[in-house]
């Protein structure tokens, strides 16, 4: 009888755990897709958010970069029409060839120098233009140029045999200097990137330069920033740098994926010393400039 009992029971015991195991592979056959699909749309939907940020990113910086690009485009056409402007071309000649009516007039020229130092005001940091070894000619009136150089403003890349020298061509040229710190006579420092225009008056040369701050290059690509900690760099179509806020140059030079990246021309993930950067680039059809967030 007891052991009748027993039995009944074992068999009793073994359908429920057949009926357990039953309902747990059923259980587990649904549950098991289910974290497969939900783990496949996390990856998707995780996937799809980065290219969208990344996309995001590089509109972003196309339109920041079209700000820089049209600060320079109008320094440019501010020291192409100041070397065509009238007055200019009639008063604008080496001190030895001035008279007593020339002399009477140059006030003109500091009047047509402060009319368009006030265009380009925003983003420069001054204009001067010389036609020869002895004088400079800014806003504010006429200085001797070596003193000029030397003193007043005063850069730490180009000395004022540099600028001398700039006179002996008789090309006409626009060239887009490499960065320098300036000095002011009154101590202030920044970083510009000097626009050096040149053009035949008369039988001279004459030499407009337009200083833009680097700055305020910063900060017009700043203002467009997804982030505020994005951070950008500047590359000039020679391969100086014009600005570099997060050091990533320094940082990242000779790491094979970001070297990959400056090849190759194309946006991406990058992770150097631990930080992980998303990076991208555009270049500049105007100047040829790189541009990176």
């Amino acid at each position: 009888m007891l052991r009748r009992w027993l039995t009944r029971l074992r068999i009793s015991d073994m359908k429920q755990r057949r009926l357990f195991l039953t309902i747990l592979s059923y259980f587990m056959s649904l549950l098991i897709p289910i974290v497969i699909i939900g783990a496949c749309g996390y990856w998707y939907s995780v996937h799809l958010m980065k290219e969208q940020f990344k996309e995001r990113i590089n509109t972003t910086l196309e339109s920041s970069s079209s700000a820089v690009e049209t600060y320079l485009k109008t320094a440019q056409e501010t020291g192409v029409n100041f070397l065509n402007d009238f007055s200019v071309r009639r008063l604008l000649m080496p001190k030895e060839d001035h008279t007593l009516e020339v002399m009477s007039e140059l006030w003109r020229l500091r009047h047509v120098l402060q009319r368009n130092e006030n265009i380009i005001n925003d983003f420069s940091d001054g204009i001067f233009v010389y036609i020869d070894d002895q004088e400079v000619y800014v806003s504010g009136g006429v200085n001797f140029l070596q003193s000029y150089f030397e003193r007043i403003y005063r850069y730490d890349r180009y000395d004022t045999q540099f600028w001398v020298e700039k006179l002996q061509s008789s090309e006409p040229s626009l060239e887009f200097l490499p960065v320098s710190r300036v000095t002011h006579d009154n101590g202030a420092a920044k970083q510009v990137v000097p626009i050096v225009l040149r053009q035949r008056l008369g039988v001279d040369n004459a030499i407009m330069v337009l200083n833009v701050s680097v700055n305020a290059i910063e900060q017009a690509l700043q203002g467009g920033a997804v982030f505020d900690s994005t951070r950008f760099a500047v590359v000039d179509a020679n391969g100086y740098l014009v600005t570099d806020q997060s050091n990533i140059f320094h940082t990242a030079s000779g790491h094979p994926d970001w070297e990959a990246m400056l090849q190759n021309g194309q946006s991406g993930e990058l992770e150097v010393d631990g930080s992980r950067y998303l990076v991208a680039q555009h270049k500049s059809e105007l100047l040829g400039w790189m541009y990176y967030s």
